[in-house]
């Protein structure tokens, strides 16, 4: 085996790695090489003013270039971190919903996530974090053609 094919083996395995990885508790500069790796760069940071937390905190959003062959794809996500550069909730933003119970498919696949009944929520209670899938619906459309990841600490 070559060392172009290790190197492709290692790079998939990175790749792969990074997209079933929950990035709660992960400072900015983390943050920014996963995404960087996923294809996708930033488009905005700024402080935000929290009412739950009252205080402040720093969100950063990060844009994802769009596919030309459909409309499935990862579009945004929305990171908000303490102003000790750690993250207590982020968003991923698909458009489609296939692509977004894909990635809660991944991400079952490497934690303990359970679906609370009756809800579109998945819970890991061991590593303290849950998902919501939040339909939305854009422009006058009458069934979701986009759906949000919420992904926080419980």
């Amino acid at each position: 085996m070559g060392l172009k094919s290790i190197l492709l083996l290692l790079l998939t395995f990175i790749v792969l790695n990074a997209k079933a990885q929950i990035l709660l508790n992960a400072d900015s500069s983390q943050i920014k090489k996963t995404i960087s790796v996923r294809g996708g760069g930033l488009k905005k940071s700024f402080i935000e003013k929290n009412i739950e937390m009252k205080g402040l905190y720093k969100k950063m959003v990060f844009r994802f270039p769009t596919p030309m062959e459909g409309n499935s794809c990862l579009m945004d996500m929305t990171f908000c971190l303490t102003l000790k550069n750690e993250c207590f909730k982020y968003y991923e933003d698909y458009w489609g919903e296939d692509i977004a119970n894909q990635r809660i498919d991944d991400l079952k696949k490497s934690y303990e996530l359970k679906q609370v009944k009756g809800y579109l929520k998945w819970v890991d209670d061991k590593k303290g974090f849950e998902i919501s899938m939040i339909p939305e619906r854009i422009g006058n459309n009458k069934f979701a053609s986009a759906y949000i990841l919420e992904i926080k600490n419980n």
